[in-house]
């Protein structure tokens, strides 16, 4: 028989089924566990809505249907007794939320045992400790005036200790306890509970011709919800407060239009084969970005936790939830509308349309965004995940992919054209502007994405420091200005600031010469498909030090190019807006005018010319000539004596950023290396800093003989173990103070002085 009124939970133990009274509830035994205590994000928030619900009906008069509740009417032994019992198939969650509040109200109200006997018939056959704990719980009385009800439970005498690893029993504690919390001040409730306040239908398996058999394969039996299907379940529940019609649209297209165009991302990339057969990551992943750029643009930082997303944005918390609900669906379907260039290649379509604007590296007026051209189908990778803290999906793809929104949105007024040349724009503002791509700044890089992409405004910001960086906006802006001059040159300009080491930024070329210098640039740093510069980084190094002094003032460092080619960052860095880069352009514009084009035995000329026959010695000349000199895996230097820079008190680091790592006086590092290092029974001390404060000299201890070297700036000494000195030795040098005489190989010669035998090996008995 189908019922076809509501039915209270204690109605059930009064039906009457074929002449037979319905006397009790068997979750069946295909049934899972008990969920709705569990400790889980996702559960917890369920859970919280659910007993919100039912705090509503009983206390504030909202009264509550729970939908339909499917199973059987079957004959079972319950309590010694043969009668008909509910075998519910659907539903088992609810009902025995059911079970354990009527078990709350009925002991917290003093309610005669007579009237909730009927407690006593609801039963569990999954386990028979679940079974036996319904049992007891029913004639346990707790104390209403602690805090917990589990742990009064747990130190009675009958809770076994199997219980404490039975997941049902387990649920229904934290359960009891969340009841508590919310309705230990209440009271007038049990004949409420018992009334009408909370409800629900009844729906035969078996007289509606489904079997058990089918309502397992229809419900997959015993397998968890995912993530996205509670997360979407939440989302409904709480927007149908909201505007139950933008509920009921937005539930049909996440199952309709938006699993349509979501599905040609399934594949995971994990190789898991039932991650590949759904895409509920990939829905989450992309609601992360909305709900980015909705909370973002109302000040808000980044929702991290996806239920969150729903609390701050889609319920009755947030004034502007109805307009957050539109501005959802209107970007998703933004995606949807997108017709297929290829109609029969569908399943592309997406790619597609990012291919017709953005190429992996320069390719006619595309605009190079990387490997990965599909924005969107990146943002649903990885789009709300963090590696090693970071954003995975970085803000500067963030803030492409939210142009190609703006786009989109705008298609009426911005045309393919202007929308490309835009896009190069903002890539070029974002790839050069790392001190202020950050989240506390990103709705103000927001509201210039949104000038750059809707109206083509590019100019400088006055306020505040949540916006690109200036030095980038001004070269833009004139960028702008040259092509709109130069129409017929705008594709050497983006030929030029598509080079991986220039990365938009090309003040260090200059526009006056672009046209004469595009090529050389590219032929002197030339590079493959995939960015890696082919010519020898250490050679160009030593031409551009031949050249003059390139390098770059970085706070106490100083940046010199690297020969590593998994470290071209530094070069961008160089070569980037940030920072006086007149003297670095001086360098390479004197390199590139000497030649028209470049090559090895071009780059080696520079370097002998260089280093033939000098007038004088400076610090250039030395890490030109010696290699070990240039073996700083960052290219960072830091001059010991700030007031004294540029003469020989240079240490080289070992680390990016730090003085606490491994920092050695280049020069002696150099005299170590050559003489043989420990093999020639030597041993290099390093300096040791604390507030940029170094503890000594550095030394070249020569352990054999118990002596050391050092070395100052006009000369070298060498001390005893005893830190007597033994020799000073006088290194040549002009009026300015500059060498006359190569150092390094009078510091040889002060080894093989002292200590002759090129042969030994190393000590590690060290005496000083």
């Amino acid at each position: 028989m189908i019922q076809s009124t509501p039915h209270n939970f204690k109605d059930i133990f009064t039906w009457n089924e074929n002449d037979q009274q319905v006397g009790g509830i068997v979750i069946p035994i295909i049934q899972r566990d008990y969920a709705q205590g569990r400790k889980s994000e996702e559960v917890t928030i369920i859970r919280e809505r659910f007993l919100k619900s039912l705090y509503n009906a009983l206390v504030n008069d909202q009264k509550q249907t729970l939908d339909f509740i499917y199973g059987n009417i079957e004959t079972s032994k319950l309590r010694g007794d043969k009668m008909q019992v509910l075998t519910p198939l659907d539903g088992q969650q609810r009902l025995t939320t059911l079970f354990l509040l009527h078990y709350y109200i009925a002991k917290h109200e003093n309610i005669d045992e007579e009237q909730y006997k009927f407690l006593r018939y609801f039963s569990y056959e999954t386990r028979s400790g679940s079974r036996d704990f319904c049992e007891r719980l029913v004639d346990f009385n707790p104390d209403f005036s602690q805090t917990k009800l589990r742990k009064q439970i747990e130190d009675e005498a009958w809770f076994l200790l199997e219980w404490e690893s039975d997941p049902t029993v387990q649920s229904m504690l934290v359960m009891l306890d969340a009841i508590h919390e919310l309705f230990k001040d209440t009271s007038d409730c049990w004949d409420k509970i018992t009334g009408d306040a909370i409800t629900f239908y009844f729906l035969p398996i078996n007289e509606m011709g489904l079997t058990d058999e089918l309502y397992i394969k229809m419900n997959s039996r015993g397998k968890p919800l995912t993530q996205f299907e509670h997360w979407k379940a939440e989302l409904e529940l709480s927007l149908k407060e909201v505007d139950e019609d933008l509920s009921k649209l937005i539930a049909h297209k996440i199952d309709t239009d938006w699993t349509d165009l979501l599905w040609p991302y399934r594949d995971s990339g994990t190789g898991d084969a039932e991650a590949d057969r759904v895409i509920d990551d990939e829905f989450l992943h992309y609601i992360h970005f909305v709900s980015d750029i909705i909370g973002f643009k109302n000040g808000l930082p980044e929702i991290e936790k996806d239920f969150d997303i729903i609390k701050l944005l889609f319920s009755t918390e947030c004034e502007n939830a109805k307009e957050n609900a539109e501005c959802l669906i209107n970007l998703f379907e933004i995606w949807v509308e997108i017709q297929p260039i290829a109609p029969e290649r569908k399943k592309f379509k997406i790619s597609d349309f990012f291919n017709r604007y953005v190429s992996p590296n320069h390719q006619d007026s595309r605009v190079p965004v990387g490997k990965e051209t599909d924005i969107f189908a990146e943002c649903c990778r990885n789009s709300g995940l963090r590696e090693a803290n970071r954003r995975k999906f970085a803000l500067n793809r963030f803030l492409l992919l939210y142009a190609f929104v703006l786009f989109l949105q705008n298609k009426d007024k911005i045309s393919d054209e202007q929308f490309v040349r835009r896009l190069r724009i903002l890539k070029n503002l974002a790839a050069n502007s790392l001190d202020t791509m950050r989240d506390d700044f990103i709705a103000g890089l927001m509201r210039q994405t949104d000038e750059i992409i809707i109206y083509g405004i590019v100019k400088e910001s006055t306020e505040g420091k949540d916006h690109f960086n200036n030095t980038q906006m001004r070269e833009e802006a004139e960028k702008l200005q040259w092509t709109n001059a130069n129409p017929d040159k705008a594709e050497i300009l983006y030929r030029l600031e598509d080079h991986p080491l220039l990365n938009g930024c090309v003040s260090v070329i200059g526009l006056d010469n672009v046209t004469s210098m595009c090529e050389k640039f590219y032929d002197l740093f030339a590079c493959d498909e995939n960015g890696n510069i082919t010519r020898n980084l250490d050679l160009i190094c030593q031409a551009l030090l031949a050249t003059g002094d390139y390098g770059q003032d970085d706070s106490f460092r100083y940046q010199l190019g690297t020969s590593n080619n998994r470290l071209l960052r530094i070069w961008r860095e160089i070569f980037g807006p940030i920072g006086d880069r007149s003297k670095t352009k001086q360098v390479i514009l004197d390199l590139l005018s000497r030649y028209e084009t470049f090559s090895d035995e071009t780059l080696e000329k520079v370097v002998n010319d260089f280093l033939n026959e000098p007038a004088e010695y400076t610090w250039r000349h030395y890490l030109v000539k010696y290699d070990s000199m240039r073996e700083s895996h960052y290219g960072k230097y830091y001059w010991l004596d700030r007031k004294n820079e540029r003469k020989y008190n240079l240490i080289m680091m070992t680390t990016e950023w730090s003085l606490s790592g491994r920092n050695f006086d280049v020069f002696l590092k150099t005299l170590f290396d050559l003489y043989g290092g420990e093999e020639a029974g030597l041993w290099l001390s390093e300096y040791c800093f604390s507030r940029y404060e170094h503890d000594g000299f550095a030394k070249l201890v020569m352990s054999k003989q118990n002596l050391y070297l050092t070395m100052e700036d006009n000369c070298f000494k060498v001390f005893n173990s005893d830190n007597e000195l033994v020799e000073e030795i006088a290194i040549p040098q002009n009026e300015d103070g500059f060498d006359t005489s190569d150092r390094i190989q009078l510091g040889l010669s002060i080894l093989k002085k002292y200590n002759p035998q090129n042969t030994t090996h190393y000590d590690d008995t060290r005496t000083v």
